[in-house]
């Protein structure tokens, strides 16, 4: 398990730079096809349902793989997905600290092509950001 978490942890660090440098020379990232990952998601479950009838072994883990996913999931949708997908909107926007935006710096627009929706015009969130950063 600790070779594991050493290997993806590696991975995890060098994949942005190689990334960087991929691109930096040209190639263009693309995201598959929705419709693509879908119909490989059904042929990789009936590959998975095949093996299993030929492969009691098989069976076994792939229904305790099963088990776990759809008993995971919902901490995975919570914990992960939320998170990650702050981040990435974080990111993609631009946004500042909060301490920082309250001083009068403002961040770039996003790009055109990104659209979120913004709290700009909350003054609320304003006003909690500004509560933030002030010592207490």
């Amino acid at each position: 398990m600790a070779a594991a978490t050493d290997m993806q942890a590696e991975y995890d660090v060098q994949n942005p730079a190689a990334l960087r440098r991929l691109l930096g020379a040209g190639a263009q990232l693309r995201t598959f096809l929705q419709n693509l990952l879908q119909e490989a998601y059904r042929a990789s479950i009936k590959v998975y349902r095949d093996l299993s009838e030929k492969n009691p072994h098989f069976k076994k883990l792939y229904e305790h793989q099963l088990a776990f996913r759809n008993q995971s999931y919902q901490w995975w949708k919570i914990a992960d997905y939320s998170f990650n997908s702050l981040m990435i909107q974080a990111i993609w926007q631009q946004w500042q600290d909060p301490c920082t935006a309250a001083a009068g710096h403002r961040r770039p627009p996003a790009p055109a092509n990104v659209r979120f929706a913004s709290d700009e015009g909350n003054a609320a969130s304003r006003a909690l950001r500004r509560s933030a950063c002030t010592d207490a």
